[in-house]
């Protein structure tokens, strides 16, 4: 678990301390330049890890591709700007994306909507200054898409090479390879639209339930879940379209579309999730009365193994087997984070 403090050393030293450090830096950079080391290589599973040690993505790196990661925006007390963090499912490797001046450059800049990456991880599509941009991390080249994104329904193909998203009542695919715009002929519409890792599907949830499309247009099929208010609920889907989570009542479920639509997993997290926030009495008061026991967005893992929620500025993982809780990210010295998503 990681707390990010700000660096707080501001009282005089004395000139015997002075020596003490300088030679401390000394001898630090002479062993950093025997080993070849560098930021990159910071043991980021410390408990207490400062913002400004924390180690940036390196794409170039075989490593940084294997395992699924959890992005999510934040800002730390000394930018003027929210930055793209991402780290393991189990809260290890926190990584910066990039600084927020590059991204900013010209003026401090933010995330309007939740941001969501490229398969490949090289763009970041995202909704700032009013307009829909894809964000270069290699070039730092960012591309601007429309100035009239009507929602936060977009996504990526499987390939990097094409997004999808939302005009008023229009549904459009760009190609980034030949920076060409087309309205689909045939629209759909979707109160959250998730693209599929086969590389050929669109996921749409509509009212009482899922709709899978091509990248067309057209309906491929249609599965009845019954939601209830669909308006007000959290929803999710594994990047495979074989789970999806929906959190309409209490318990919530996760449904496995592959089965029959009475096949799901009920979860039953209330008496865990208080009595793990026992020390916590306003928390404790606002949860026993609210009608949903989860807060904000959820975030479902590969496989329906693990839902990823946020908790008072913490981030934390539930096990669908048995329901335990495990706060994965702390934040001090910053601010919540938010806006997070899956990079798969």
């Amino acid at each position: 678990m990681f707390k990010l403090i700000p660096n707080n050393i501001t009282k005089k030293s004395s000139p015997k301390l002075v020596f003490f450090m300088l030679s401390l830096f000394l001898l630090v950079s002479c062993n950093n330049d025997t080993n070849n080391s560098s930021t990159t290589n910071v043991d980021t599973k410390k408990e207490e890890t400062v913002v400004e040690v924390v180690p940036f993505e390196d794409l170039d790196d075989p490593e940084f591709y294997k395992y699924p990661r959890l992005q999510f925006t934040m800002q730390s007390v000394r930018d003027e700007s929210d930055s793209v963090w991402s780290m393991k499912l189990d809260g290890t490797d926190l990584r910066r994306a990039i600084h927020p001046k590059k991204m900013f450059p010209a003026k401090p800049g933010g995330f309007m909507r939740k941001p969501i990456r490229s398969p490949n991880r090289r763009y970041l599509l995202y909704v700032g200054n009013r307009a829909l941009n894809i964000f270069d991390f290699k070039t730092s080249e960012t591309i601007k898409i429309t100035s009239s994104p009507t929602s936060s329904n977009f996504g990526w193909s499987k390939d990097s090479n094409m997004i999808f998203f939302y005009g008023q009542h229009e549904l459009f695919r760009y190609t980034l390879s030949t920076k060409k715009t087309v309205k689909l002929e045939k629209y759909f519409w979707a109160k959250e639209m998730f693209t599929m890792n086969d590389g050929k599907t669109l996921g749409a949830v509509q009212k009482n339930g899922v709709a899978f499309y091509d990248y067309d247009g057209n309906l491929i099929k249609k599965i009845e879940l019954g939601i209830k208010d669909y308006w007000k609920t959290r929803i999710t889907i594994t990047p495979d379209g074989r789970f999806f989570f929906i959190d309409d009542t209490e318990p919530a479920k996760i449904f496995d579309l592959t089965n029959p639509p009475n096949q799901f997993i009920e979860l039953k997290f209330k008496e865990k999730i208080l009595a793990f926030y026992a020390d916590d009495p306003y928390l404790q008061k606002k949860l026993k009365f609210r009608e949903s026991i989860f807060s904000g967005p959820m975030i479902l893992g590969p496989k329906a193994k693990f839902l990823y929620n946020r908790y008072s500025g913490e981030i934390v993982r539930y096990s669908v087997d048995s329901g335990e809780m495990t706060t994965i990210f702390t934040g001090k010295g910053v601010t919540y984070p938010n806006n997070y998503s899956l990079m798969h």
